[in-house]
């Protein structure tokens, strides 16, 4: 039963709602007599408006040397859009007269500092944080792929190995391990799967959303998964101080992304 409750997790984080295990070789599996029948639920149709978008802010909480790992989601259902962009962790935000980092923007302040800190850098708005800890990862992972290869160690490993590369390089990685497990679990299964998992994710998770905003969103969410679209990355441009200590976000970057995808 707890193999399908992770499967059903990667519905949330498709539909904004829930930063899991990305990458993790989701699989079909047989569902035993003590398992409990998923129930679909279903939903009236109606159009699909701007008032629909949302995003939010995915963080992989860091640990000892490695810092924290930051996704943004962006779904723009009316146009079946689905995106993931990596946020280095070195990012930097100069206005104010002072340089923040991302990463220790996060450690002093959590989920709502590093919302706050990419909305002022993006200058966009954010609806909701979802944060998990590196072991919750891993066994969301392990559970999701049923034991199955790359174990739950491996994929934490490959989000988090900042031997080689850039931060840069770490987050656009992030982005596409999560856009890869969308692809694996298939846009049906989890929008029809969907509504079961939010309340038992989003318990085992520091977040700021709750179940009225799932259920405002659920039937975009449902239709964006139906829709075939597994999700598109976005690489935000900018420069590198030496040794990787800082990115700068470059304004022509950020104001691209507005442009596609806050309408």
């Amino acid at each position: 039963m707890l193999k399908d409750i992770l499967r059903r997790s990667g519905a949330l984080l498709t539909g904004a709602v829930l930063l899991t295990p990305a990458g993790c070789g989701v699989t079909e599996s047989s569902t035993s007599s003590e398992e409990e029948p998923t129930t679909v639920v279903q939903e009236q149709e109606r159009p699909l408006t701007h008032e629909d978008d949302h995003s939010v802010l995915f963080i992989l909480s860091g640990s000892g040397d490695v810092p924290g790992t930051f996704v943004l989601m962006r779904s723009v259902p009316v146009d079946g859009e689905l995106v993931f962009a990596g946020i280095p962790s070195n990012s930097a935000d100069e206005s104010g007269g002072r340089t923040r980092v991302l990463s220790e923007s996060f450690e002093q302040g959590g989920g709502p500092s590093a919302e706050s800190f990419v909305e002022n850098v993006l200058d966009i708005d954010i609806d909701w944080y979802m944060t998990l800890e590196p072991e919750t990862f891993v066994q969301l992972c392990d559970m999701a792929s049923g034991g199955g290869s790359p174990s739950g160690r491996e994929i934490l490993a490959q989000v988090t190995d900042t031997s080689s590369g850039t931060e840069q390089e770490r987050a656009d990685k992030a982005a596409e391990i999560i856009i890869n497990m969308v692809e694996s679990a298939g846009g049906d299964y989890l929008a029809d799967n969907i509504d079961g998992a939010f309340p038992i994710i989003s318990r085992g998770s520091d977040n700021d959303i709750s179940q009225s905003d799932f259920d405002g969103k659920s039937y975009a969410i449902k239709s964006v998964l139906r829709s075939g679209n597994t999700g598109e990355s976005y690489r935000f441009e900018g420069v590198s101080t030496d040794s990787d200590f800082l990115f700068s976000i470059d304004d022509e970057s950020a104001a691209e992304f507005r442009e596609k995808y806050y309408k």
